[in-house]
């Protein structure tokens, strides 16, 4: 006795007007997600801090409009700021090169907060780095 298997073919189907709309709103869900369960900074390319979530703004005990607009290398003692490895750490960055690893921070009052995290270049569409975002 034998039997026959019969594969059915589906054809594909053309995504719909909305799909664009789904997909745009699913990543706004999943950043607005880790905003509220992560510590995060955007940077333009020159370091300079775009936005700051509520979370590192409590960790580090400044107002949002005490950071935005002012430089990275107020986050960081003053001798890492004006040295070799922050220089190279930018210029990855602009190249596209993301970074992670375990980076001491000053808090408003001067007190290190060490954080564990990744430093992410966003890409455009040619692959170029447009802005850093700091997880």
């Amino acid at each position: 006795m034998s039997s026959k298997h019969q594969s059915t073919v589906v054809p594909a189907q053309q995504p719909s007007a909305a799909e664009p709309d789904m997909e745009r709103i699913e990543q706004a869900a999943k950043l607005a997600a880790i905003d509220k369960v992560r510590a995060t900074l955007e940077f333009a390319l020159d370091g300079t801090i775009v936005h700051a979530n509520d979370i590192i703004l409590n960790i580090l005990g400044y107002a949002r409009d005490e950071l935005v607009g002012k430089p990275h290398g107020m986050l960081v003692p003053p001798e890492y700021a004006q040295s070799a490895a922050h220089r190279e750490l930018w210029r990855k960055l602009n190249e596209g090169q993301s970074d992670a690893g375990e980076y001491k921070t000053l808090d408003k009052n001067g007190r290190e907060v060490w954080f564990a995290a990744y430093y992410a270049p966003l890409l455009d569409r040619q692959g170029r780095p447009f802005k850093v975002v700091l997880y």
